[in-house]
């Protein structure tokens, strides 16, 4: 409120600042301009088949991005028909766990997905089943219940590397040992297998990946025959637009951006915001004409844009990071462990305060500029 107040009367517009709302829409900020500075790249992969003792399997070529479609080409040529040699194999067995019960944030994400629900739309649904139709629980909270029993379906990952000519190429095989829990989604779920994609792996190297319900396995010592191979081109993407559902999920996740490790441990529960309040914080973005939907696509508007260049540049930046919350949060919590005094917190918001006051007073009038955008 106070922060508003300085704002608004430095600059003769209405300009609205607040701890949750004022990160939230530097989201958003921060995502237009990656997304404005993003220039296309275009690259080449190559794909490769395998075969070995009857076992087919697909890889990706690994190493360098390639730019020149003709070395992409001499690449796929010189592997096709070829020997090669298993240089690595791993096989791991893994778990999935039964989904947990939807907490509130998460039935907005996936509402959002699904039908284009807003958060705010979402919630009233949910608030009416809870209390007029008395057919779910509470819904204004981030727990999730866990079942009684897991009954984990599982799967063994496979991980190939596989030399040609001196080329790699990687490749992931998933395949299904036993569906557990899963095994209440039927067809859905067996409809996976049998299906290839690209992933990127931690090294942002691309990798084939396979799901199966057939037994898989290759033998090192053995050579391999390259039966087919391709090149194919691609295209960096750039960044996609925040949805209300991504939007609730940067939020839900946002003390994890932060670097200080003791102020990232404060809001590691919490994020920006509470399941309850952040569908509050995007209709109040809407209501203050910082941004507005196209689609599901949210997008700044010139005020919004605007607000947030004004109030970096008067140096509090702190009003744009969810480290304000980070380090309130931790405070708190001292302060309800008997650790710290809360006279000494509201004293130090206090100065806080002050020096955003006396920051915003010290500016250009910036927004006399922007009036007519400004005062909308």
């Amino acid at each position: 409120m106070n922060a508003s107040r300085a704002f608004t009367t430095r600059h003769n517009a209405l300009l609205s600042v607040g701890r949750v709302q004022t990160p939230v829409l530097a989201l958003i900020y921060d995502r237009e301009i990656e997304i404005e500075a993003f220039q296309s790249q275009t690259f080449y992969e190559v794909a490769a088949w395998f075969r070995q003792e009857g076992v087919e399997y697909r890889g990706l070529r690994q190493g360098d991005k390639l730019t020149d479609p003709a070395v992409a080409e001499s690449i796929a040529t010189s592997v096709k028909g070829k020997t090669g040699q298993i240089t690595k194999y791993e096989a791991k067995q893994t778990k999935e766990y039964p989904y947990r019960l939807y907490d509130l944030t998460l039935l907005q994400r996936e509402a959002n997905a699904k039908y284009g629900y807003g958060a705010k739309k979402t919630l009233d649904i949910a608030q009416a089943l809870y209390e007029k139709h008395k057919v779910i629980s509470y819904p204004r909270t981030n727990s999730n219940y866990v079942t009684e029993q897991n009954i984990e379906a599982e799967y063994k990952q496979h991980t190939v590397l596989t030399e040609v000519e001196k080329h790699q190429f990687k490749t992931s095989v998933k395949e299904l040992l036993s569906l557990g829990w899963k095994v209440v989604l039927g067809s859905a779920d067996q409809e996976q297998t049998g299906k290839k994609k690209t992933k990127k792996n931690s090294n942002e190297e691309e990798e084939a990946e396979e799901w199966t319900d057939k037994a898989f396995a290759v033998q090192p010592e053995l050579p391999v025959q390259c039966t087919k191979s391709e090149f194919k081109e691609k295209a960096t993407q750039p960044p996609k637009s925040y949805t209300e559902g991504t939007l609730l999920k940067a939020m839900e996740s946002a003390g994890k951006q932060i670097e200080n490790e003791e102020l990232r441990d404060a809001m590691k529960d919490s994020g920006l915001g509470t399941p309850a309040t952040r569908a509050a914080t995007i209709e109040r973005l809407k209501n203050v004409g910082y941004i507005t939907m196209q689609g599901k696509k949210m997008q700044l508007t010139l005020k919004g844009r605007t607000a947030i260049e004004l109030i970096r540049k008067a140096g509090v930046d702190l009003l744009t990071s969810p480290e304000m919350t980070g380090q309130w949060e931790r405070r708190l919590y001292q302060i309800s462990k008997g650790e710290a005094g809360q006279d000494k917190f509201m004293e130090n918001v206090k100065k806080f305060i002050m020096s955003i006051i006396d920051k915003v007073h010290a500016m250009d009038a910036g927004c006399h500029g922007w009036h007519n955008i400004c005062t909308q």
